[in-house]
């Protein structure tokens, strides 16, 4: 059954670009939830980032984090980021400001210090990304 979710998950991510938004919630919902039993992170962490963008810094916390953007095609297993499928997402989570937001992602990468821990380095460009967002007052859609 996890197998099969993950493929569905998989061939919803494909596909973001041309979804509605309430699709794009219900996909990272989905993802999240599947990173959450692969990771061991705690349904806490989960609910946490989903509804106000607060991290988890435990272990588990983190890796949901890298999973997350794994799972959704914007990291690699390297721990390379892949800037079209992060501008993929930030079309449908904030089509209002997608350069503004594709522009903090990208300054994000630049000045997180990447390590072998590819969870913690995950979890620092999200914690950079977020706190850009916030600062620049860019909401997401939902």
């Amino acid at each position: 059954m996890a197998y099969f979710t993950i493929l569905l998950i998989g061939a919803l991510a494909s596909s973001v670009c041309s979804e509605p938004e309430e699709d794009i919630r219900k996909l990272e919902t989905e993802i999240l939830d599947v990173c959450k039993e692969k990771t061991k992170a705690s349904q806490d962490a989960v609910n946490q980032l989903l509804k106000s963008g607060d991290l988890d810094e435990s272990p588990e916390g983190k890796c949901l984090i890298k999973c997350g953007l794994q799972t959704f095609g914007t990291m690699t297993e390297d721990g390379a980021f892949n800037n079209i499928r992060a501008r993929d997402y930030m079309k449908g989570a904030y089509p209002e400001n997608v350069d503004e937001a594709a522009e903090i992602w990208e300054n994000c990468q630049a000045h997180a210090k990447k390590t072998d821990d590819k969870c913690d380095y995950a979890y620092k460009v999200i914690k950079c990304f977020f706190a850009g967002i916030k600062n620049q007052n860019i909401k997401k859609a939902w």
